[in-house]
């Protein structure tokens, strides 16, 4: 078992680990090493599943638009929100939620930032008009 001690002081996120349960047990268990790299080997594949997970959700939108999907089968299709990307929700909710919390309009960017280097490690824009991407 490891402790909060064993992460080194540089590590610019250590102050708000024991707020990330999830991140904090990670460490107790595996060390800071493991998970760190961990962290480091997942961050390059990052940009690649957020990539895929954006590209779907354009696809589906599209197939409701055009017809291809119906109304009927909108409301059992799960998609991934645009931004983040991390978030499923079912394809008749999407332009609604995207309204809600994004407005109707604009262009959106989500970027992947390292958390021990605070540098960037990605950007992905999607514009939106009418809560749908174009």
């Amino acid at each position: 078992m490891f402790t909060y001690g064993d992460i080194p002081d540089h590590i610019r996120t250590k102050q708000q680990l024991p707020l990330l349960p999830i991140y904090y047990e990670l460490f107790k268990n595996f060390g800071f090493e493991r998970v760190n790299k961990f962290l480091t080997d997942f961050s390059l594949c990052l940009h690649d599943w957020c990539q895929v997970r954006l590209d779907e959700s354009i696809y589906t939108a599209k197939d409701l638009l055009s017809g291809k999907i119906s109304a009927e089968k909108a409301e059992k299709t799960f998609t991934y929100c645009f931004f983040p990307p991390v978030i499923a929700l079912r394809l008749d909710l999407l332009q609604g939620f995207m309204k809600l919390i994004f407005g109707g309009d604009g262009s959106m960017s989500f970027l992947g930032f390292d958390d021990q280097s605070l540098e960037v490690t990605f950007i992905m824009t999607v514009h939106c008009v009418n809560g749908y991407p174009v």
